[in-house]
């Protein structure tokens, strides 16, 4: 007769016979694991299993397990070993997904399974395809690396009166830049420095259209001088006028003489003060054998002598001027000022002969620093106009000269002259 036993709890019966305790067989439950894992496809349908029996477990796609998870579990004495809850799984990476050229990324959720990633273009570039990625179970992003296309715009705006300073082209990529320039008569309206160039857009258009419009100058301002030449503006392109300075100024940059062009006059003349002082003659400070003259008028048989000396300004005797012999272009006053000076103008007067008013009404001016050869100045000087008021004229530009000679040119009734000489050391 056959003895029956029962076995214990977490054992059972392999045979009609159990073993003792200690050789008993356990049975260990189906192990519950972490989020993202599950068992291999042998075990995942069991609900028990048997001492020493081992189950592998793996994790859901898109997740791998830790470096410290154990990739097995053995079921021992009813319990698994090691613990099921030791196995953790992790989102896969698919690390860095390289560059975009002309563009970037934007990670909006990081790197790892199920994030997405954007591709945008800088400026001036365009999406060519998707410009999503997004990272696969496989630890691989999806799709394929974007590309980032330049910005075309087409051939530059046409410019009435006015062309690019090279041949246009059918095509320019994003931020090159065109230049104009505007036909003769004709300048590029606006302040901007830049107003000359249009530049590719990054939304495929030109910058701004040139224009060129007529050449316009408005009255040029020289202070201290006064238009003896030119009308009145609007001047347009290639007009010219032509400035004098007043009184006691002369010209120190320029001739006085502008035109309009395309970027406005062409030169800006400057009047600056010059030095006025007497240099002499009304104050006798120079001396009666300085002053010289092509010839002398004598009347009542020598007793009477228009000498060169007397042609000192406000001199008031009976003979009181200059006069020639004969009045002809042949004719000049001679000044030695001693040593060179600057000499910036001239002050004129007539005189009196027994009641009979003579002046000169225009001349010329001379000089020299040895007395053998002469400069003489171009510009035919304004004399006077009676016998007694004084006539002021300017050099522009002043001379640097010793000697100084009066060149009549018209008189009235004869050559009659007092005068003064202006200017400094």
């Amino acid at each position: 007769m056959v003895k029956q036993r029962k076995c214990n709890m977490g054992f059972s019966r392999l045979s009609p016979l159990c073993p003792s305790s200690p050789d008993a067989v356990g049975l260990c439950s189906k192990p519950i694991t972490t989020e993202y894992a599950v068992l291999d496809p042998s075990g995942i349908l069991k609900d028990t299993f048997v001492e020493a029996s081992t189950v592998r477990l793996k994790c859901f796609p898109g997740y791998e397990p830790s470096s410290a998870s154990p990739r097995t579990i053995n079921c021992l004495d009813g319990q698994w070993r090691p613990p099921p809850g030791r196995f953790t799984c992790r989102k896969k990476s698919c690390g860095n997904p390289g560059d975009v050229h002309n563009g970037r990324y934007e990670f909006l959720e990081g790197v790892e399974f199920g994030a997405v990633i954007r591709a945008v273009c800088n400026e001036g570039y365009y999406m060519i395809g998707d410009d999503t990625r997004v990272c696969m179970a496989n630890g691989e992003w999806d799709g394929s690396e974007p590309v980032c296309q330049v910005v075309k715009c087409g051939p530059p705006p046409a410019v009435p009166n006015g062309q690019p300073h090279f041949p246009p082209k059918d095509e320019y990529e994003f931020g090159q830049v065109v230049q104009y320039g505007c036909n003769s008569g004709h300048t590029l309206f606006g302040d901007s420095e830049q107003a000359d160039m249009v530049h590719c857009l990054s939304n495929g258009s030109w910058s701004h259209h040139p224009r060129c419009v007529d050449v316009k100058c408005s009255s040029p301002s020289v202070p201290h001088a006064i238009r003896v030449e030119g009308g009145s503006e609007p001047y347009g392109y290639g007009a010219t006028v032509k400035y004098e300075c007043k009184g006691e100024y002369r010209m120190v940059s320029g001739t006085g003489r502008m035109v309009c062009l395309e970027h406005g006059w062409s030169s800006s003349p400057k009047c600056e003060a010059v030095c006025t002082n007497d240099l002499g003659l009304s104050s006798w400070h120079i001396a009666d054998e300085k002053m010289s003259a092509s010839s002398v008028l004598s009347q009542n048989f020598g007793l009477t002598k228009w000498d060169p000396h007397y042609a000192r300004l406000d001199y008031s005797a009976w003979v009181n001027a200059w006069s020639p012999a004969t009045s002809d272009h042949s004719q000049w006053l001679q000044v030695d000022l001693g040593s060179p000076k600057t000499v910036t103008g001239i002050i004129t007067q007539g005189a009196k002969d027994f009641g009979h008013i003579q002046f000169v009404s225009a001349f010329k001016v001379a000089y020299s620093n040895h007395s053998s050869s002469w400069t003489v100045l171009d510009k035919i000087y304004q004399g006077n106009t009676d016998n007694n008021t004084h006539k002021r004229n300017m050099f522009n530009p002043p001379f640097y000269a010793r000697f100084v000679r009066f060149l009549p040119l018209q008189w009235h009734k004869r050559i009659t002259v007092r005068m003064e000489l202006l200017g400094c050391d």
